[in-house]
């Protein structure tokens, strides 16, 4: 599997992109947006996915927006 993270131009956004990778046919990379935000309460550095709404927000079809996923990235000595 192969993943690519690319900032934007203002640092703001983080687009990822993985691949997962095979001997006998290749597959379609599964793209996404990411944004680089704050915990409320430690102030700790985090990165979520964007959704399309606000989270908890009611869509016309009167589904509510889940939360984002929080990704976790961990340090390497």
């Amino acid at each position: 599997m192969t993943l690519e993270l690319i900032p934007s131009a203002d640092r703001r956004t983080i687009t990822a992109q993985s691949t997962a990778k095979c001997s006998l046919t290749p597959t379609d990379p599964v793209t996404t947006s990411l944004y680089i935000t704050n915990a409320p309460s430690t102030g700790e550095l985090m990165v979520a996915e964007m959704v399309p709404q606000v989270p908890g927000q009611l869509a016309l079809d009167g589904e509510e927006q889940d939360h984002p996923k929080i990704l976790k990235f961990k340090r390497q000595a």
